[in-house]
């Protein structure tokens, strides 16, 4: 009798704990799920800072090339500069040379002048030509006074133009060098502007790399975080895992003794209906020799599961690569199962314990087998469903609501809930599959 009791005590016991580790799990598996979110929400700050980086550094190649452009257009103007300083200083060297000659000719212009006035004071031109002997020669005289009257009027006349063009050709090479040196002046401000805006650029850029540094840094800390509860959530489901093996051993306990008792009580009914007390050894020695057989029986079976249990496994195992999709409609699978690199993250190594399928609005979560819904968990706003099919446990994560139960049997193709949608916004689906606390590839069971 007091053994039946110890063994109903630590039935109960077995029976309380795990519903304790349950709510512990859960709580856990609430956390895991803030933190995923964290890491979601980080991971997509970080990638659009480094869209943001690849568009200031695109802007940056832009001003960069503009600045080039504007140097290769200011060495082009200071060598036309150049041209046109060699083009005014011949000039001027051509306007010294025909103002000495125009001093010159002035000079004589002026003897001439000054000579033809003493002349006229002493002798009119009337005179002069009159003063000749002959008629020709007076003709002469008059021929000779017309033309000098004109040499010297075009003389003047000439010298005048010329220096007249000399000085209008300076002065339109001047302000063409005028207007060069403003041009020049307005592109050094430009290129002076361009790079303030480079090094402005350079600046922000500075500024994103710092910034994504420390959300680097911040993302390495919560994975840590992450790893060191995805441990803790592996050694609760371990303790379960162990809990109910302890459950199960001693639920065979007590279905052996209580078998024990029956072919006891048989035993004791046998021997009061016989006569003969060798029949009633006989008999003790039949239920002694079966209650061997049946320690050596247990002693064979190390597995904690039923045979219900191990016939769903064994069923399970043999559909391996026709399992159904988890998710219904169209759907594309973003993320496959184990180690990957985000875009856009180069260096950056996440490890995934499913496969995420996307589908459309209005997408519904489904059984991929026959099996019992064991946990329902509930994470800021969002579920996930557990369901055991024997020793294989799928896992439903990302669900906006459930339609189905704790402890629900369900069906192959049953549907459980609407799938959620994640950080982007997109409709997507998180499916695990483990044996017992082994995780498993989802791709190798899931049929195409």
């Amino acid at each position: 009798m007091n053994r039946l009791l110890i063994l109903i005590a630590a039935l109960m016991l077995a029976l309380s704990l795990p519903a304790q580790n349950s709510k512990k799990v859960k709580g856990m598996k609430q956390q895991k799920t803030t933190m995923q979110k964290n890491i979601k929400k980080n991971e997509k700050a970080l990638k659009a800072n480094k869209q943001e980086q690849q568009e200031r550094k695109r802007q940056i190649d832009v001003i960069e090339r503009k600045i080039q452009t504007r140097v290769t257009h200011i060495h082009s103007l200071e060598g036309h500069i150049d041209s046109v300083e060699r083009d005014v200083r011949n000039l001027k060297r051509q306007l010294d040379s025909l103002t000495r000659v125009l001093n010159h000719k002035k000079s004589r212009y002026t003897q001439a002048l000054r000579y033809a006035r003493t002349q006229r004071m002493t002798l009119s031109p009337v005179v002069f030509v009159l003063a000749g002997n002959t008629p020709m020669e007076m003709i002469r005289r008059a021929r000779y006074a017309n033309e000098y009257a004109t040499y010297q009027r075009q003389m003047g006349e000439s010298v005048m133009a010329q220096r007249a063009q000399a000085l209008t050709l300076q002065h339109n090479l001047l302000l063409k060098k005028d207007e060069l040196n403003n041009l020049l002046h307005e592109i050094i401000s430009q290129r002076k502007q361009l790079n303030a805006d480079r090094e402005h650029q350079q600046s922000v850029l500075k500024g994103l790399v710092k910034t994504e540094k420390d959300i680097d840094k911040k993302l390495q800390q919560q994975r840590k975080e992450m790893a060191d509860l995805e441990r803790k959530i592996e050694e609760r489901i371990a303790y379960e895992i162990e809990q109910a093996r302890l459950k199960a051993e001693a639920e065979r306990k007590r279905r052996e003794a209580e078998e024990a008792r029956r072919a006891k009580a048989a035993a004791k009914s046998k021997a009061s209906a016989s006569a003969k007390g060798s029949s009633a050894k006989g008999s003790s020695k039949g239920a002694s020799s079966k209650d061997s057989s049946s320690k050596g029986s247990s002693s064979k079976s190390s597995t904690w599961m039923s045979s219900e249990d191990r016939a769903l496994s064994g069923s399970f195992e043999s559909n391996k690569g026709r399992l159904p999709v988890p998710i219904t409609g169209n759907y594309m699978v973003t993320r496959r199962f184990g180690k990957y690199t985000p875009e856009g993250m180069k260096g950056v190594v996440l490890d995934n314990k499913g496969v995420h399928y996307a589908g459309q609005s209005g997408a519904r979560a489904r059984s991929v087998y026959d099996g019992v819904v064991t946990a329902i968990v509930d994470a800021g706003g969002r579920k996930h469903v557990l369901i055991r099919h024997g020793a294989y446990i799928s896992a439903y994560i990302n669900l906006s609501s459930v339609i189905v139960t704790q402890g629900q049997k369900v069906r192959t193709r049953d549907l459980i809930g609407a799938v959620g949608t994640d950080a982007s916004g997109s409709y997507t689906l998180q499916f695990q599959l483990r044996r017992e606390r082994t995780l498993l590839n989802p791709a190798s069971w899931i049929g195409r």
